[in-house]
């Protein structure tokens, strides 16, 4: 209900019903729009992550709320990506419009259920989707542009606060990949993209950090054929619902599926996130998988490489590891429920903020 409402009846692309428009759109968001090599021609995302090292740098020895920070940075890259430039006017609101439709876009409805309970709205949709609609101007109303604001900034922001979360919860796995940073990299120079290549502990924490929290936990959309599930039959049309952050945790898949372990990809055979190993399904799979993985990835990486090479984290107040929150709040996406706080020290040799 607040998908189809939200998305002017499914006239974007995420959410589209299977046909020429949602190809069309496909293609053009795959090929123009998120493709890894028109990612990494951007400068917008290293702009954006130099501006954020720089006001990270400004905060050294206080309290940095990682949650604030990296939606700003997420915000900023997309905002740029869509509209072609950066504007702080008014930032603040669209940010608040944003995390309103993440809600609704997850809240409970027993129409998406039962379609002829849709009279009962427990969750108060009714009266909050118009004016949530309403919030947004003519200019900036068209589906395609919420899909690339909302799915390239909340989920992205989201996964670099989980993997910032998920390594000062685990000592070792920091120690490592920081220590991983200075011996591929050094201290006397920043992050480039040829780096990433060679730094195989790392890119083994983001692939963790993405089995843990999927971006997009639940995956919706419906069969587009009548097929038979384990002797039930579902017919053409029916609302199908994955889920996807269930599949990451499967102990038929996983040892010890919970517990963050960046070294199970180290393995021979590990699973990777491209959609064919159907055990591991951060960015869905086929032809309905993430048109906009290669630019959230690129952004992620680049992000949590540069907070990691650039600082030493500590947690505020002699709070232990032990003792941070590792609750999400389960919507479309699944955020921390209480943001993570750290203090960042500068440990670059050379002045580069």
């Amino acid at each position: 209900m607040a998908i189809a409402y939200l998305t002017y009846d499914r006239q974007d692309m995420a959410f589209a019903n299977y046909g020429p428009f949602w190809r069309q759109m496909r293609k053009l968001c795959v090929m123009k729009l998120f493709s890894r090599k028109r990612a990494e021609s951007w400068d917008s995302v290293r702009d954006e992550v130099d501006s954020m090292i720089k006001t990270t740098a400004a905060s050294s020895g206080c309290p940095v709320n990682i949650g604030e920070l990296v939606f700003g940075l997420t915000h900023d890259i997309i905002h740029r990506a869509a509209f072609g430039s950066i504007s702080h006017d008014g930032k603040e609101e669209f940010i608040s419009i944003l995390q309103e439709y993440t809600k609704l876009f997850g809240a409970f409805n027993m129409a998406d259920f039962v379609p002829w309970l849709g009279f009962i709205d427990l969750a108060g949709l009714n009266t909050r989707l118009p004016k949530a609609r309403a919030r947004l101007t003519r200019n900036n109303i068209k589906a395609i542009i919420m899909d690339v604001m909302f799915g390239g900034t909340e989920t992205v922001a989201s996964a670099i606060e989980w993997a910032l979360t998920e390594l000062m919860h685990t000592p070792e796995s920091l120690k490592r990949v920081q220590q991983e940073l200075v011996d591929v990299v050094g201290l006397d120079r920043r992050v480039e993209e040829s780096d990433f290549e060679k730094l195989t502990y790392f890119r083994c924490v983001i692939k963790e950090v993405l089995r843990l929290h999927p971006p997009i936990p639940l995956l919706l959309h419906q069969s587009s054929e009548a097929t038979e599930v384990a002797g039930y039959h579902i017919p053409k049309g029916t609302r199908v619902m994955v889920n996807g952050y269930a599949v990451n945790r499967d102990k038929s898949a996983w040892e010890n599926p919970n517990t963050f372990n960046p070294s199970r990809f180290l393995q021979n055979g590990a699973p990777d996130f491209k959609g064919s190993n159907y055990e591991f399904i951060p960015f869905g799979s086929g032809r309905r998988s993430c048109p906009g993985m290669q630019l959230g990835l690129y952004a992620m990486e680049m992000a949590v490489a540069h907070l990691l090479h650039s600082f030493t984290w500590q947690l505020p107040d002699g709070m232990k590891p032990s003792e941070i929150d590792m609750t999400d709040v389960f919507g479309l996406t699944a955020p921390k429920a209480i943001r993570l706080v750290a203090v960042p020290t500068p440990r670059l040799l050379c002045p580069l903020y």
